[in-house]
């Protein structure tokens, strides 16, 4: 088993590469706050994001040397193996949701404008994969360090939370803001996305879970974002 930093970085490739993720996302924060953007604080409610999403996305690198240590995550390889299929899954998947948008589901505030949302949204997948799917499972692998009887009952609780933790506080936000109809679809929707990612994270590593993401982000919040506005809202 692996047991320090830098044999850590220099026997897994995924270690530097979502080292530097956690960066950029960092660094788009910066680009978006010196640039005046109002992204964090309409979406999110962060008049002052830099702190908050420097604290998460260390929080998500070192969750995940935590998970990396433990052999709760697999290194991820070189070759192709599970990014077409993240790229894929991910630019499928917005399309019902879409269609629920289109039925009225959804406000017009619910994405961050153009082009804002072309740094925001590449930053906010690596805070949200820290969030929901590091965070969770790096304390529940802590855990099982700790009490050993029950590491399979905590890893078990770690991959349920995983999975809950987004879709509930996405219906949690949107009690209000949508439809009960849609709502209850956001919920469903949002457990088969997450379902996936944890699935790609724990067969194939942090890298495809984020892939997927960016691809679903990239359909829905910046393709959709920008012409939903156009379709359903300039009238």
């Amino acid at each position: 088993m692996t047991t320090t930093l830098e044999e850590l970085w220099r026997e897994r490739a995924d270690a530097p590469r979502w080292a530097a993720a956690c960066l950029a996302a960092v660094a788009a924060t910066l680009a978006l706050v010196a640039l005046g953007s109002e992204a964090y604080e309409s979406v999110l409610g962060m008049a002052r994001p830099v702190a908050p999403v420097v604290a998460v996305v260390g929080l998500g690198f070192g969750g995940w040397l935590v998970l990396a240590r433990r052999s709760w995550i697999p290194a991820s390889t070189e070759g192709p193996a599970g990014y077409r299929a993240a790229v894929l899954i991910g630019l499928a998947l917005p399309l019902p949701v879409i269609g629920v948008d289109c039925l009225g589901g959804f406000g017009p505030g619910i994405n961050a404008p153009a082009p804002d949302a072309l740094l925001f949204y590449p930053s906010i997948a690596v805070v949200a994969e820290s969030v929901f799917h590091i965070a969770p499972l790096a304390a529940a692998a802590t855990l099982a360090f700790f009490v050993r009887r029950a590491g399979r009952s905590l890893e078990l609780c770690g991959l349920v939370a995983a999975v809950a933790i987004e879709p509930i506080l996405q219906v949690v936000w949107g009690a209000e803001a949508s439809p009960g109809w849609a709502n209850a679809y956001v919920g469903v929707h949002l457990l088969a996305f997450n379902l996936i990612a944890v699935v790609l994270l724990r067969r194939f590593g942090i890298l495809r879970a984020l892939v997927f993401r960016l691809s679903y982000y990239f359909v829905w919040h910046i393709l959709w974002g920008f012409l939903r506005l156009e379709l359903l809202f300039s009238g």
